[in-house]
């Protein structure tokens, strides 16, 4: 009756895999270990299982269960360097990844894995060795050309970069609209619809590029989230706004990040200067005389690099200590202690009840003599206003930002201030403190 018990639950199993439904098999294989716990294999499935569903305390467990089964099964000691990387633990997960590689040379996941430990390590030119390897191995895969593109970008090396890049579609399991697709070549006033397929500040970075869409004889059509709708409407690109979620059907359509690859972006023919405008004067009387500093320490929390680029507001308390400055509060996300901190400040001003959009935040941040920020959309949307911002970067930054140095090519009002090493929030902020007090 077991037998017939466990091939039932394994058949179970494989369905659920099989339909990529990789969670869903959890009970499933919880069951199997029960009436299996020998199977080092059940186990390590068991630990992807827990994987997919993000727990990460429960899939570690299944994944040294099957190592202590089998102490070379590559796979489950190349899930638990998963586990360890999203806990945070970065170092113990490169560690993993590369002892999973020396049992099993040939397992293009861990080449994959320890590339991207190593590019959250900020140590980018191993990062691309591993990477390379990984495509060796496996070129068609598409976790591989995306992390690789990654770091192609944030060396720098912009047109391998973008055609690496569009593995992310794959990974995203994109699904192209009617029409065909513009890769760039010369329009006769067709109507191209861009198609956001990344965050908020990935938006305000790109939509620089609808001007160039129209030198090549094309109509941009930008498909926006409501969010947007107001600002971009606002600026004066012949474009023309439609809903992310009803777009229109057109001729034609490109991925709003993919038209660094089909105009061919490099790193000279990128253009830093301001490309949006908003007016402030509805701020002016409502905000007080003097210093005003616009402040937003986290971004979107389902982000995989949350951890890393967003800072506790505590760590703060320094910047917030600069006398004869107003502190603004840009920051609409609110985390546990951000309330706490905030409480009592005489000099901070929270306004963000009255910012229904990024229409309303662009137009504040137009009466702001500065604005401090982690990676996040303000960082973003100060830069194509041209409002001198301060950016506060982890020490593995994203691509955008570069491997080193205070400036970007892609926003001429941004300064860069970076991690010295890993997590070392403390040395960011006491800078940028020392800064505001010099000014």
């Amino acid at each position: 009756m077991g037998g017939d018990e466990a091939q039932a639950l394994m058949d179970e199993v494989n369905a659920a895999f099989a339909a990529n439904d990789i969670a869903g098999a959890r009970p499933h294989l919880e069951r199997l270990a029960a009436l299996l716990p020998g199977n080092g294999q059940v186990w390590r499935s068991l630990g992807q299982a827990c994987l997919a569903a993000e727990d990460m305390s429960a899939a570690e467990r299944a994944f040294r269960a099957a190592v202590e089964i089998d102490g070379d099964d590559a796979r489950a000691i190349d899930g638990l360097g998963i586990v360890h990387h999203r806990k945070g633990d970065l170092e113990e997960a490169e560690t993993l990844h590369r002892r999973a590689i020396v049992i099993d040379p040939d397992l293009a996941s861990a080449w994959v894995n320890r590339g991207i430990a190593l590019t959250d390590l900020g140590r980018a030119d191993e990062a691309a060795a591993v990477l390379e390897r990984a495509l060796v191995l496996d070129p068609r895969n598409a976790k591989s050309r995306f992390n690789l593109a990654i770091v192609d970008l944030l060396r720098g090396n912009h047109l391998r970069g973008w055609d690496l890049y569009e593995a992310r579609l794959d990974i995203q399991g994109f699904q192209p609209p009617p029409g065909r697709r513009w890769t760039g070549e010369a329009l006769k006033g067709e109507r191209v619809l861009l198609l956001p397929d990344q965050g908020f500040g990935d938006i305000i970075q790109f939509a620089r590029f609808l001007p160039e869409v129209a030198a090549r004889g094309g109509t941009p059509v930008l498909a926006l989230p409501p969010q947007l709708m107001r600002l971009m409407a606002a600026q004066d690109w012949s474009a023309i706004y439609a809903t992310d979620d009803a777009p229109p059907q057109t001729p034609c359509w490109c991925p709003l990040m993919s038209l660094g690859g089909a105009l061919g972006i490099e790193a000279e023919s990128i253009k830093g200067a301001p490309y949006m405008r908003a007016d402030g004067a509805a701020w002016t009387p409502r905000l007080p005389a003097g210093r005003k500093v616009g402040l937003a320490w986290a971004g979107n929390p389902t982000h995989r690099r949350d951890g890393a680029r967003s800072i506790p507001s505590a760590e703060l308390a320094p910047l917030l200590d600069v006398p004869d400055t107003t502190f603004v509060i840009l920051q609409v996300g609110r985390r546990d202690g951000d309330a706490e901190f905030l409480a009592g400040r005489a000099n901070v001003v929270d306004p963000v009840a009255d910012l229904t959009d990024f229409f309303d935040t662009a137009a504040l941040m137009m009466d702001l003599d500065l604005v401090i920020s982690t990676d996040t959309v303000i960082l973003h949307l100060a830069g194509a206003l041209g409002v001198p911002a301060w950016g506060l970067l982890p020490f593995a930054p994203d691509w955008r930002w570069g491997m080193s140095g205070d400036r970007t090519p892609w926003y001429d009002s941004l300064r860069l201030y970076r991690q010295p090493s890993l997590g070392d929030w403390a040395a960011v902020v006491g800078r940028t403190a020392a800064d505001l007090r010099g000014i």
